[in-house]
């Protein structure tokens, strides 16, 4: 078997009509698929490709985790401010920096310098 293709219906005694996902599955083992045979004849490394693949997803979530936390910075450093010079309750520094009121009154305990951002 070369090829194959899966319905998500067929999971179901009683499928929803007008909604249908298809999964095709094909053998990639060797003698099974003329396609991916002329691949591996010509060289193409899957395994790299997918390594490759691999890293880009990585790195992409490092990105998304790097602004997360560097914002999440920014917040609290704003926070530290405004609490310094007495600008505002904390529900109002919580407000304006999207912290939680717990975070702000942490922030308060810890009586921090002004930080400037």
């Amino acid at each position: 078997m070369d090829k194959l293709d899966l319905k998500l219906s067929d999971a179901f005694e009683k499928p929803a009509e007008g909604y249908e996902w298809t999964a095709h599955v094909v053998n990639i083992n060797a003698g099974h698929n003329a396609a991916m045979n002329f691949m591996y004849l010509f060289g193409v490394d899957f395994e790299k490709i997918h390594r490759e693949a691999m890293i880009e997803e990585a790195r992409e979530e490092g990105h998304k985790k790097g602004l997360a936390d560097g914002l999440r910075k920014g917040r609290k450093a704003s926070a530290r401010n405004m609490l310094n010079i007495g600008l505002g309750s904390f529900e109002q520094v919580a407000q304006v920096t999207g912290l939680s009121l717990e975070e702000v009154e942490k922030l308060a305990a810890a009586e921090t310098e002004p930080v400037l951002a």
